[in-house]
């Protein structure tokens, strides 16, 4: 075996390696956070134009502030169900990142993702995150069905 393939499978570069793959597990959690930020104000706005079209106007056609609401509706319901399928695409990246974190710390003599989640699961007060996040885009998608029927 040469040389360099050889150090690379020492305890240090097992640990950097490691080391750098908890750091693409962090980002992965951070594109998450931004995603969900995005949605939401996307979402805020597509209720704020329907709620200005629904509000009664003189500089508006009266055709255009027939079909808007639904039009908006419709786009709501889309930002919406994209939102979900992109949190159920983030929690598995997730996992599978995190079930390949838990065999590397099986190499190492540390294993910090193994105790947070024994501690994780101890507390009474963890909840389960994605089940959380999934309620917005869940409760969004029933209320642009009920504003589509209602517009």
């Amino acid at each position: 075996m040469p040389e360099d393939s050889k150090s690379f499978y020492d305890g240090s570069a097992k640990l950097t390696v490691y080391i750098n793959y908890c750091d693409a597990i962090e980002k992965n959690i951070d594109r998450r956070y931004l995603t969900n930020r995005f949605y939401f104000t996307v979402l805020a706005a597509t209720i704020a134009a329907i709620g200005y079209l629904t509000a009664p106007s003189d500089h508006l056609s009266s055709s255009f502030i027939n079909h808007a609401p639904k039009l908006l509706s419709v786009a709501w319901f889309v930002i919406s169900i994209s939102w979900l399928f992109q949190i159920l695409r983030f929690r598995e990246i997730s996992r599978v990142k995190f079930e390949v974190a838990l065999e590397m710390e099986k190499e190492l003599e540390i294993a910090a993702y193994s105790r947070e989640s024994v501690v994780t699961r101890r507390s009474n007060f963890c909840f389960e995150y994605t089940q959380i996040e999934l309620l917005l885009p869940a409760a969004s998608i029933l209320f642009s069905v009920v504003s589509f029927f209602l517009a």
